[in-house]
């Protein structure tokens, strides 16, 4: 049990934090809950400067300097004064690119100890003589995709400062206490009671939740593997148009995706999966580090006569609607469904936060996200594109118990061939889409239909005839 002095700040866990806590219990002693991003430096790379800039950001950010402890068996949670961080420098300038990702993934998935200690680690790398970088390691319940991107821009930024000389700055961090008594206050307002009704309706409507292959009776093992894509640049392309003239996101385009896949397959009429919502609702929420995030079931209804057009204007009235009712408590949502085990069995999200560009030649950023190699959904599928707006990429999460490397490369194979097909005829009927590429369809339709077979006599008497005529020779 963690112990804290009565001088510290004592306060509760917002709901996102419950909802990881949860997580915690179900999966205890893994790495489930760890957020890791390498940040690569090529240019000047100065061990010194990354050293301080570490330090001046956690000294500014008391959010990251949070601590748990149990209080008669209640998670609570408190700001540590700040120390100086000793970050180590380790030395991969000898070491291959895959090495290097090797012990990436080991880092991530080292178990940190959740209370009363710090729930952040950083490492130095040195990858050659103008090469270098951070690996940034936050749980969960400290952080987000967000709060990630937030952390390196602003060690990025302070780095930038130092190595031109300029004394560093920050604009002044708001505390994640803000976040949790404004959701005290909407807890008690009467927007509750309206996105209540709404996830009644909705949870009416949606039936059992999406999913790739059934499972029933034991537990399914939440160890997962990573396989990540580039999509081809002509479809980035493609994509791109799309969402500027119908002025909507790629993750709108991948998710119809998706769900024609789905409908394709297996004729579903509905469809939910679980996606990620920002829920920074101002300004200074989007400037605060912490965890913000909840997952959320999205419902929505596919129909086979439905153009892409058309899909998508559905698609983009029950995003709308549903992000009118994001704050409601995931835990309620559960409550609200009943005996439902799980509300989704598929998550896909998706990520635009840009890294900082260095107004100087000299320096440049680029960021690589890591897998914790654990995970309660069947799949999570993330599209980003971190570096630039008409480059995507795709990983794939997925259950080691559940799905091979080939079974998923085969989904990703006929996502994109969906996508190319839906976005070349917009206005063309999902059904008539095609699932699978010239090459797959022709390998489905003529070589697993060559079943032709020599026709033996239908009674025991002709065979045995036959096989007298043909064995004359035999004694």
């Amino acid at each position: 049990m963690g112990y804290v002095t009565e001088s510290h700040n004592l306060y509760p866990l917002s709901l996102s934090q419950n909802n990881i806590w949860d997580v915690e219990r179900a999966c205890p002693g893994t790495s489930i809950n760890n957020i890791c991003t390498t940040l690569h430096i090529q240019g000047r790379v100065d061990f010194p400067a990354l050293q301080r800039s570490v330090d001046f950001v956690l000294a500014a950010d008391g959010s990251l300097r949070t601590r748990f402890i149990l209080q008669d068996q209640t998670p609570m949670q408190y700001q540590a004064p700040f120390q100086r961080e000793q970050v180590p420098i380790y030395d991969f300038s000898q070491t291959s690119q895959e090495g290097i990702h090797r012990w990436e993934e080991a880092f991530t998935r080292e178990v940190m100890p959740l209370l009363d200690a710090p729930l952040y680690r950083f490492v130095l790398l040195r990858t050659g003589e103008n090469t270098g970088g951070l690996v940034v390691k936050l749980h969960h319940l400290i952080s987000d995709g967000w709060t990630q991107a937030l952390v390196c821009n602003r060690i990025g930024q302070v780095y930038l400062d130092l190595l031109a000389g300029r004394e560093p700055h920050l604009d002044p961090i708001p505390s994640y206490e803000n976040h949790i008594e404004e959701e005290n206050r909407y807890l008690t307002s009467p927007a509750f009671g309206r996105d209540e009704a709404y996830w009644k309706k909705v949870l009416e409507q949606s039936g059992e939740a999406t999913m790739l292959k059934s499972v029933r009776g034991a537990a399914v093992s939440p160890v997962g593997h990573r396989l990540s894509f580039q999509l081809p640049q002509d479809l980035n392309n493609d994509i791109y148009s799309f969402c500027m003239s119908r002025r909507v996101a790629p993750f709108s385009v991948f998710y119809m995706a998706l769900a024609i896949y789905f409908k394709r397959i297996g004729g579903a009429d509905r469809f939910t999966i679980g996606v990620p919502i920002f829920n920074r609702m101002n300004f200074a929420a989007k400037q605060t580090s912490g965890m913000f995030v909840s997952t959320l079931p999205f419902y929505s209804q596919i129909s086979g006569d439905w153009t892409l057009n058309e899909f998508n204007d559905q698609l983009n009235e029950n995003w709308f609607n549903m992000l009118r009712h994001q704050r409601y408590p995931f835990d309620k949502i559960m409550q609200l469904a009943g005996d439902q085990e799980r509300l989704f069995h598929i998550a896909f999200s998706y990520q635009n936060t840009q890294l900082l560009e260095s107004p100087d030649a000299f320096v440049r950023f680029t960021g690589r996200w890591h897998y914790s190699g654990y995970q309660l959904e069947q799949l999570c599928i993330h599209l980003s594109n971190l570096e630039d707006n008409r480059r995507y990429s795709v990983d794939y999460d997925y259950l080691a118990q559940l799905f091979s490397p080939r079974e998923i490369e085969t989904l990703h194979t006929c996502l994109v061939n969906i996508l190319r097909e839906a976005l070349a005829a917009p206005d063309r009927p999902i059904c008539q889409l095609a699932v699978l590429g010239p090459g797959e369809r022709e390998r489905v339709v003529y070589t697993f239909n060559r079943s032709a077979r020599p026709i033996y006599e239908p009674d025991l008497y002709r065979r045995f005839e036959r096989w007298v005529r043909t064995n004359s020779g035999r004694a």
